[in-house]
């Protein structure tokens, strides 16, 4: 019986850490653009959710920058597009309504860009009421102008920046939609932004820490007991 309450007590710790090593993963596909495959079509369907990146506008895998790696994802703006965003975009299975989750990635410029909030990450939840419709819940923005406010452009070109967007999931989330876009005004020239390493993380909820914290520590008392 001591045997038995000692595995129980272990299978806890165990659990609770496998729960939330999956919370602290990387929930998006190719998030590293390194894999040319991690891509599909555009429009994304209830049927392709999880498959990768669709692009739209001028937005492909380039090996000219990369944050880390050897590839990112470069979305480019050509003269007379004006405010025409052009990007990518996933969209991720399994969402838990009530979690909170954070959105990040890296982002440089090797050609300047001359709008206020030239980069822009979004994290869209909601579901497919239709096979191909999206239907968005909720949705957390963030745009990228100068290190001290949202409007400007780029400071320094050839320098990676990170913007981070976090938002609570909410009741009837199924899926979340993440957007990396750039858009720029009275275009004259072409204009680069690079995106590497985006990341979607769930936070692992405090219950879930207790859950590891007591099943790490109940198994170190039993050790110091036998002895």
């Amino acid at each position: 019986m001591k045997l038995l309450g000692r595995i129980g007590v272990a299978s806890t710790g165990i659990a609770g850490f496998l729960a939330m090593n999956a919370q602290g993963q990387n929930l998006l596909v190719n998030g590293d653009f390194e894999n040319s495959a991690g891509f599909t079509p555009n429009p994304i369907t209830s049927s392709t959710v999880n498959d990768g990146w669709a692009t739209f506008g001028l937005a492909s895998q380039s090996s000219a920058e990369a944050e880390s790696g050897n590839y990112s994802l470069l979305v480019q703006n050509v003269s007379g597009n004006d405010y025409d965003p052009q990007g990518a975009y996933e969209i991720i299975n399994d969402i838990a309504p009530g979690l909170q989750y954070i959105l990040s990635t890296y982002f440089l410029t090797d050609t300047g860009t001359t709008y206020g909030t030239p980069v822009d990450i979004q994290l869209n939840f909601g579901y497919f009421s239709t096979p191909n419709t999206f239907t968005v819940l909720g949705t957390s923005n963030w745009g990228f102008g100068s290190p001290t406010s949202t409007s400007g452009s780029i400071p320094t070109e050839d320098t990676w920046y990170q913007g981070t967007v976090s938002g609570t999931a909410p009741v009837g989330t199924v899926d979340a939609e993440v957007y990396l876009f750039f858009m720029d005004d009275a275009q004259t020239t072409t204009e680069n932004v690079y995106f590497d390493n985006a990341t979607l993380e769930a936070v692992p909820e405090p219950s879930t820490l207790a859950v590891l914290g007591l099943g790490l520590a109940v198994p170190a008392l039993f050790r110091r007991r036998k002895y």
